[in-house]
């Protein structure tokens, strides 16, 4: 019965840690993410700033 008691707990406990590792993955894609969108807008700025006005 013990052993019973202990797999269920440590199968919660992995699957616990599965959730959390699977968060993360989402969250580092999101800054990625965010990141890649603030460079883009940085460079559109930057390219546009140094374009000569058109006439």
């Amino acid at each position: 019965m013990k052993n019973l008691k202990e797999s269920a707990y440590e199968k919660s406990v992995w699957q616990q840690v599965a959730v959390k590792i699977k968060h993360a993955d989402a969250d580092r894609r999101n800054e990625t993410k965010d990141l890649m969108n603030k460079i883009k807008s940085t460079l559109e700025r930057n390219s546009q700033a140094n374009c000569p006005p058109q006439r």
